[in-house]
């Protein structure tokens, strides 16, 4: 499947398979690790959270073509402590303590999705903790046209919040992921044109 198909998919098998093309060896563990904890979890509509971690996993590294083992590893931690009865004690003894660092910095301290106390966290980042964030907002961005009739407060929510907060943090980190973002957000609000 293409990587243009793989942005948007819900294909589980083949989110999978892309993952392990380029999954370095030691990540295997990682891979299980998150395979066990979010084996039964879901998102949105037929959207799994495994599904969710391996574009995650893909944007970092096929699209933005990073290698850094940590960061990839991180993708696909990234909201095992969040979702799950994890502690970053547990990330840290799987990985090592820099990936339990990026996961410690895009989980969000409270329930509710972009509270200022979270938006706070995450302006104070590293720069790939705010990487992390960004590809884990930009697939949340892309998954959002589903839910325009069903949920549309929400979505222009996301949206906004999306503009007024991520996207310049975004132009600062990737020239790519700012205008990913970009397109996402107006698929999702059903704009041609643009940004406001």
């Amino acid at each position: 499947m293409p990587l243009d198909n793989l942005k948007r998919s819900s294909d589980q098998a083949a989110l999978l398979a892309s993952v392990l093309k380029t999954l370095p060896p030691r990540l295997r563990p990682v891979l299980e690790f998150s395979q066990k904890i979010h084996a039964t979890q879901k998102r949105f509509g037929t959207d799994t959270e495994l599904a969710h971690l391996y574009r995650v996993y893909r944007i970092i590294r096929d699209e933005l073509g990073i290698e850094d083992p940590d960061l990839l590893a991180a993708s696909l931690l990234h909201d095992s402590v969040e979702d799950q009865p994890v502690g970053l004690d547990e990330i840290e003894l799987l990985t090592n303590r820099r990936v339990a660092e990026l996961v410690g910095e895009v989980t969000s301290p409270v329930d509710e999705i972009d509270a200022p106390v979270f938006l706070m966290k995450i302006a104070q980042a590293s720069a790939d903790g705010m990487l992390l964030k960004l590809a884990d907002r930009l697939d949340n961005c892309r998954g959002l046209s589903p839910l325009a009739a069903s949920m549309p407060g929400f979505v222009k929510e996301y949206c906004a919040k999306t503009i007024e907060f991520f996207l310049p943090r975004a132009y600062h980190c990737s020239a790519y992921l700012a205008s990913e973002l970009e397109s996402a957000v107006k698929e999702a609000e059903g704009e041609k044109d643009g940004i406001h």
